[in-house]
């Protein structure tokens, strides 16, 4: 940090220069060659104060913004306040064709870019823009770099590289070629010469670093692979003891060096075009010029510090490398032509190094450029993770950034994967995201929005990373289990293991399934050493500080990558039992210290917190991880007779998983995701993962009480909600849903839910008995009652044949045990029993000796019976099962409820003696016609309103009892319905405008329709034939056609006038009628209407005048 006396001689020099420059160059007419040379020696020697702190290298935001206690930003806010020095350097200075001039302004132009927004400065100084491009091409080699340079930021914005377009097709390959020149001629001039005496410093006595060959690169003792006369001078001073290796003075040159536009020396002039280069090596239109010019050589020659000792011309070299590494082409041949050994070359830690991250991240980005990289060496491999591991812990944010993106794609191959874990790679990646600022600071510490944005981008990055690591683990462990289970069920055919070298891709949910029923026994790696790092704790400490901050870009995605993380870790138990726990919330809780684990998770999977799809249903993911883990019960255990395991049988550890989500009202939160309606595109999946996780969760006597009690189950809510998706295109989603519903109404109700019912809990309880009961009857006795019906009706001969092939017994009534009259009269809403008036009541209908035996009588002339007050409850026979368990009862679900209600009813064995031996000792006939009767009897007290006048049942149709009148109901008649309209709206009252619908389609609903085959003439009118067999119809052109009415065929034509005929009424035969002919005029009309007065109110005929088509509406022509 720079002393606050130099910061204040800078400004103060800097105001001086400003204000003298105002006096006499802007208002006056004084040469502004010294004051800008002055300014640009002020800030040249800031901006190498500033490099020396050693800023991140890839932060391109303005100084004072990146660090706002350096000297440099506030001299360069000064000098860029003043509007009209900006002008003048931009335009003014620039048009003047005087060399010196130029050459300065570009140098103070090139100093002030890294505070100048060049997209707005030179938008419409395309001038100024147009000469930098010729001096670009020009001989002044200090006007010549300044251009270049200054073009460099300018195209950096992608409109203004569209706008100099075919300037930069130009530019570049003159650039690539003037950089071959200048390597091939250092390559010629300079042979290597080390100063003198160097060769001693390389020694292994020199007590600063020791020299290891490892190959073509040499690497000292920490790593960093430096050239021979580099490490000489870096070691120079180890044993004089002033300055060791490790000190930050002598090694600072090496690592960032200097940065110095003047005087242009080779190496600025290598390291402007460069920077130029690095913009323009992203378009696809010159990359013809990258491999025509040979960029790759270049590139190679600046990574080899053999050759090249500036580490900022490396960083440069670097930059421009990433931006051509966008393009796989090239990528391929970059690989091809090891280039990635040249990475192992570059000193560690230096700038040059910190660039590697970009260049090694847009290699892990393409799949076919990982894969050349999978192939190479082991030891190729390790060194490139070991870089890439040395980043994560560099001190710059970029560089760990850039890491962590390599990892997230680079660890989906086993290949690299397998080397990560080799060299403790969880750990340090792990430690990126314990050591962010944003969760280790205390509460009421304040950040600057740009800090606040890269420590969200760097938790966000972190997260994506860890979740790549564990689903590769996830892929890889579950493709183990699944090659030993076909390995020990065919041990001869061949098992294929994951490749090396190709990225690993599979359905993490099935793998997240499989390894939720297989690892409760199994040791698996990756979720101990995230149990031993506290990674449950960390992930929920980031998942609550991020969930409580304002919205931003990216957030949904950070919870969402946390929680993808624990849920695949969730399927190993002691993780499981880690969620069970209490965890220590951030400071920025004070109210709140600690949190259990699993109500973070929930409140992640409620919408109240951070409304998002994708965030929910990874919630839910560790929900159902949690509460459908598997049970570990002991062979041969108890099951209910509802489908479930006895909670008796659990383990211990699902018991507690069980009732830690029950303590933190888990149940009330999945019930309420199960009716879910927004967000729109994700309701169906969450729904159906809610559903899951309730499954799972009715397993557990104890819940799946709770949930029997729930108006979901018992109302009927949760078969609406399984009628259709939220959003139809989600018809996946929804069978999934009615799949886990259909289940848990299962392990709930206790029987099958077929998915096309509706039904409530006490429907399927109660068809559930219906089904249990076992139907037994003799099939002798419904032929015994069809003889004797057919007997009763007279029908001898039929009822002899039928008992002699039926080999029925001769008795023509077959006595049957005790059901009563009473059993067919009592409504199945009763269920206290029956009351009779005496046990002489009880005699039954139609037994002889009664005068109720007739043939002919049936049960609805018997007498009613009288209430008493002796109670007492009839047992079921075999004969009212039959009854009440026809096809035609048991196909509803109300009949389903009548059988209940009657086998309900139990025999009460302490009624009085006498009372219960009248009842058995009476004995009945029974006939078809009393079953008849009593199964009529019990559909109709099945109707909603039952009357007691009823139209006659019918055997083939179902018998419903009409709806009552409403208050306000429309009356029937169409004359009283039009008069109430008047007084009431709604057409005369409720369903009036129905009942004018109907009264209109009745009365003018068409039969039948003849049509005019010739079409040539217009029907004008009609009439019957008195024997109504024809039909007559006039048309306009004099002719009457005959129709017969029930073929509705022509059968003759009568030409009778020439103009219309306009009536025709039948004679009393057939074969004649009375016409008349009148032309259309009222006087006609007049007496057509005196003259049929008398007969028009019997006529019932419309005709059509306008119209080849007449319709036969109801009996009339319409």
């Amino acid at each position: 940090m720079p002393s606050s006396s130099n910061q204040i001689d800078a400004l103060a020099a800097t105001a001086a220069l400003m204000e003298r420059w105002n006096r006499e160059c802007y208002q006056g007419s004084a040469t502004p060659i010294d004051i800008l040379k002055s300014l640009c020696e002020i800030v040249e020697q800031q901006t190498e104060a500033y490099f020396k702190t050693d800023p991140d290298p890839f932060d391109d935001r303005h100084p004072g913004r990146a660090d706002p206690n350096c000297t440099l930003g506030h001299v360069l806010k000064m000098i860029l306040k003043n509007d009209d020095f900006i002008r003048s350097i931009s335009h003014t200075y620039l048009s003047r064709d005087q060399s010196d001039l130029n050459v300065i302004t570009c140098r103070v132009l090139l100093n002030l870019m890294p505070g100048l927004e060049a997209s707005a400065v030179f938008k419409d100084e395309t001038s100024s823009v147009n000469k930098f491009f010729r001096w670009a091409e020009g001989r002044n080699d200090q006007l010549k770099s300044y251009s270049i340079g200054i073009l460099s930021y300018i195209m950096e914005c992608q409109e203004n590289a569209s706008v100099y377009k075919e300037q930069n097709h130009k530019l570049v390959p003159i650039l690539m070629r003037q950089l071959h020149s200048i390597i091939d001629e250092r390559k010629k001039s300079s042979s290597k010469t080390n100063r003198p005496f160097s060769q001693f410093a390389s020694s292994s006595e020199n007590a600063g670093a020791v020299v290891m060959d490892t190959g073509d690169i040499q690497t000292n003792t920490h790593g960093s692979a430096l050239p021979d006369h580099v490490l000489a001078d870096s070691t120079s001073k180890g044993a004089g003891g002033e300055f060791s290796n490790s000190s930050w003075q002598e090694m600072e040159p090496l690592y960032i060096q200097s940065y110095q536009i003047y005087p242009v020396t080779p190496e600025v002039q290598q390291r402007l075009i460069l920077s130029y280069l690095t913009p323009m090596g992203e378009y696809q239109e010159l990359l013809p010029e990258v491999f025509q010019n040979r960029a790759m050589d270049i590139v190679f020659h600046y990574l080899d510090y053999q050759k090249n000792c500036d580490v900022r011309l490396g960083f440069a070299a670097v930059r421009y490398l990433a931006s051509l590494l966008c393009h796989k082409k090239f990528g391929i041949e970059f690989i091809n032509n090891g280039g990635l050994g040249k990475f192992l070359s570059v000193p560690r830690p230096s700038l040059a190094a910190t660039g590697l991250s970009l260049s090694l991240y847009y290699l892990a980005f393409f799949e076919d450029t990982m894969e050349r990289v999978c192939m190479q060496s082991t030891e190729l491999l390790t060194e490139l993770l070991n870089i890439i591991l040395w980043l994560l812990e560099c001190s710059h944010q970029s560089g760990r950034m850039h890491a962590v993106m390599f990892l997230s794609n680079a660890l989906a191959f086993k290949a690299v994967l397998t080397i990560f874990d080799e060299m403790d790679g969880l750990r340090k990646l792990y430690n990126v995201l314990s050591t962010s600022q944003l969760l280790n600071c205390e509460a009421g510490t304040e950040f600057t929005d740009d800090q606040m944005y890269v420590f969200r981008q760097g938790i966000r990055h972190v997260a994506f990373a860890l979740k790549k690591y564990y689903e590769s683990h996830a892929c890889i462990m579950a493709d183990t289990i699944r090659q030993s289970v076909v390995a020990h069920h065919d041990r001869d055919s061949p098992s294929a293991e994951l490749s090396p070298y190709k990225i690993m891709k599979s359905s993490v949910a099935e793998d997240l399934a499989l390894l939720l029923e297989c690892m409760q026994k199994k040791y698996w790696k990756p979720a101990v050493v995230f149990r031993n790092l506290n990674g449950v704790e960390l992930f929920l400490k980031a998942i609550t500080l991020i969930a409580d901050m304002p919205a931003y870009n990216g957030k949904a995605e950070s919870v969402r990558w946390l929680l993808d993380t624990l849920a695949v870790c969730s399927v190993y138990p002691q993780i499981q039992l880690e969620l069970c726990k209490t965890v220590d919330l951030p400071d920025h809780f004070p109210d709140r210290l600690s949190s259990p684990a699993i109500s973070i998770i929930l409140a992640m999977a409620d919408t109240d917190i951070l409304c998002d799809a994708e965030v929910q249903k990874s919630a839910l993911n560790i929900i159902i991880n949690l509460v459908c883990a598997p049970s570990d019960k002991p062979p041969g255990s108890s099951v209910h007779r509802r489908g479930r395991s006895n909670s008796a049988t659990q383990s211990p550890f699902l018991q507690s998983l069980w009732d830690a989500f029950r303590q933190n009202n888990g149940i009330m939160v999945l019930l309420k995701l199960l009716g879910i309606q927004a967000p729109l595109t994700g309701a169906d999946a969450i729904r159906a993962l809610a559903c899951q996780a309730l499954v799972g969760l009715s397993r557990s006597d104890g819940m799946c009480q709770i949930m029997s009690k729930l108006p979901l189950f018992n109302n009927g809510q949760l078969q609406v909600l399984m009628k259709e998706p939220v959003l139809q295109d989600k018809r996946y989603e929804q069978l999934k849903f009615c799949k886990y519903a259909s289940q848990l109404i299962e392990q709930v109700c206790g029987r099958p839910q077929n998915l096309a019912t509706d039904t409530s809990l006490e429907h399927i309880r109660k068809a559930e008995v219906v089904a249990q009961t076992k139907i037994i009857y003799k099939e002798k006795e419904l032929l015994q009652l069809i003889h004797d019906h057919l007997q009763q009706k007279g029908l001898d001969k039929a009822a002899a044949a039928l008992q002699k092939e039926a080999n029925l017994p001769v008795k023509s009534c077959l006595v049957v045990a005790p059901p009563t009259t009473s059993q067919f009269f009592e409504s199945p809403v009763s269920q206290h029993g029956l009351q009779l008036s005496s046990p002489g009541a009880m005699k039954p209908i139609g037994t002889p000796g009664t005068p109720g035996s007739s043939a002919g009588t049936s049960l609805s002339k018997s007498t009613p019976i009288s209430q008493s007050s002796l109670r007492f409850h009839i047992k079921s026979s075999p004969f009212t099962s039959q009854i009440y368990d026809s096809p035609r009862v048991s196909g509803s679900a109300k009949h389903l409820r009548a059988k209940q209600d009657i086998r309900s009813l139990s025999c009460n064995i302490s009624a009085k003696k006498t009372t219960l031996s009248a009842v058995t000792d009476a004995s009945e006939s029974m006939n078809l016609d009393k079953i008849i009767t009593s199964y009529f009897r019990k559909q109709h007290a099945l109707c909603k309103n039952p009357v007691v006048t009823c139209p006659p049942f019918s055997l083939y149709e179902p018998h419903v009892c009409p709806e009552p009148a409403r208050k306000n109901v429309a009356p029937a008649n169409l004359t009283a319905r039009v008069l109430k309209h008047q007084a009431h709206q709604n057409y005369g009252g409720y369903d009036g405008v129905a009942m004018n619908r109907k009264y209109k389609y009745s009365r003018f609903k068409p039969i039948k329709t003849y049509k005019d085959v010739e079409k040539g003439s217009l029907y004008t009118c009609c009439t019957f034939s008195a024997c109504e067999q024809w039909l007559m119809l006039g048309t306009d052109s004099g002719d009457l056609k005959l129709y017969n009415v029930q073929a509705g065929e022509e059968a003759e034509t009568y030409n009778c006038h020439n103009s219309a005929i306009t009536h025709a009424e039948p004679s009393q035969h057939w074969s004649s009628s009375s016409r008349t002919s009148l032309f259309v005029h009222k006087t006609g009309l007049h007496w057509l209407d005196d003259l049929l007065s008398g007969w028009l109110a019997a006529v019932n005929i419309v005709s059509l005048g306008d119209s080849t088509v007449g319709s036969l509406v109801d009996g009339q022509l319409f």
